[in-house]
């Protein structure tokens, strides 16, 4: 979910992951058009589901990243159902894994 708040910020929250090993979450923001554009707006949400940040200017996107201590999950599939890439600044070295 994505709220706009005063001042220009937003709040995003989330279902959990459903991998238990993944107590935190990383934020990407990126801008539209250019959806490999994404870095990180927070490396951490100290295990939140919610966060409040402020955009960059311009039209932007924002990705929720499950991460455990030393790996990072997947960031969705694009619109052809494709694994989006990861960030260039990943917060922590991506590795996925099934829910099942």
């Amino acid at each position: 979910m994505v709220d706009k708040l005063s001042g220009g910020n937003v709040s995003l929250s989330w279902s959990p992951s459903c991998i238990v090993a993944d107590g935190d979450y990383a934020v990407y923001e990126g801008g539209v058009g250019d959806f490999t554009s994404h870095l990180p707006a927070t490396c951490s949400t100290g295990g939140a589901t919610t966060v409040v940040v402020t955009p960059q200017p311009g039209e932007r996107y924002f990705l929720v990243v499950p991460k455990s201590n030393n790996r990072e999950g997947g960031y969705g599939a694009d619109g052809s159902g494709q694994p989006r890439p990861p960030s260039c600044a990943a917060c922590r070295v991506q590795f996925t894994r099934s829910c099942n």
